[in-house]
C-alpha cells in the first residue's frame, strides 16, 4: 500500500480555457464507468514511449516522470467544483504529488494552476504553482513547518498528540524542549499559543500520572 498525499489544486485562467478543461472532465463523469481518470483525460499520457511497452509495465516510471505519481486519480475521487472562475479539485495521489501534471496542464489549456499537498507519513507539505508567464515556483517544506505557513489555525488545533508524545516520553517534559520539537515556530504571539497549548497538556497529563 502507498502512503496517500493529500492535494487540493485550484485552476485558474480565462473562462473559455477552463470550459475547455470543464468539457474533458464531464465527458469522463458521462461515462458508465468513469475512465479515463482525470489525469489522463487532461493531459495524456507520455508520449515517449510505446502504447505496448506502457501497457506491459513501463506505465510505472513513465507516469511517475509525467504526472509526478504512480496512479491516476479518478473523476469520483476527485471531489471537482466548477464557477466561472475557478476549477478546484481535492484528492489522494501516490506517494508524491502530481507536479508534473499541473505544468503540462498549464501549458496546454494555458490556465494557472496552485498546488496544496501534505503527506505526514513521509513528512512533507508544500505548495506548488504554474502558470505560463512565471513558469513552476516550488514552496516545500517538513509536513508540521507546513501546514504551520499555509494553514496557522488548524496547525495549532491539531498539535495536541505530537507534544502529549513528549509527555508519554519524559513526564518531566519541559517548554524549551516542545519549543525546539517546533523550530519554525516564530513570534510572540505564536510562542505564547503554543505554550498555553503546552501549559494545558503538561495539566492534564499531571493529573493523569496523580490517578
Amino acid at each position: 500500500m502507498p502512503n496517500w498525499c493529500n492535494n487540493h489544486l485550484t485552476i485558474t485562467g480565462d473562462k473559455k480555457n477552463l470550459d475547455r478543461i470543464k468539457f474533458r472532465l464531464e465527458d469522463i463523469e458521462n461515462k458508465d464507468n468513469a475512465t479515463p481518470g482525470i489525469f489522463m483525460a487532461l493531459v495524456g499520457r507520455d508520449q515517449d514511449i510505446e502504447l505496448n511497452e506502457y501497457q506491459n509495465g513501463g506505465w510505472y516510471n513513465a507516469n511517475i516522470n509525467y504526472w509526478g505519481c504512480k496512479w491516476d486519480v479518478s473523476y469520483n475521487e476527485a471531489n471537482i467544483t466548477y464557477d466561472d472562475e475557478s476549477i478546484t479539485m481535492s484528492f489522494d495521489s501516490a506517494w508524491s504529488p502530481p507536479i508534473n501534471f499541473i505544468q503540462h496542464l498549464g501549458r496546454l489549456f494555458s490556465v494557472s494552476c496552485e498546488l496544496y499537498y501534505e503527506e505526514p507519513g513521509c513528512d512533507f507539505c508544500g505548495k506548488s504553482y504554474f502558470d505560463n508567464e512565471n513558469g513552476l515556483t516550488e514552496e516545500d517544506y517538513s509536513y508540521n513547518e507546513g501546514r504551520y505557513l499555509f494553514d496557522k489555525e488548524n496547525f495549532f488545533e491539531s498539535i495536541d498528540g505530537d507534544i502529549d508524545y513528549l509527555f508519554e516520553s519524559d513526564e518531566d517534559v519541559t517548554f524549551e524542549s516542545v519549543k525546539e520539537m517546533f523550530q519554525f515556530i516564530t513570534g510572540d504571539e505564536d510562542l505564547k499559543t503554543l505554550e498555553e497549548i503546552f501549559n494545558e497538556l503538561k495539566e492534564v497529563y499531571g493529573k493523569e500520572t496523580e490517578s
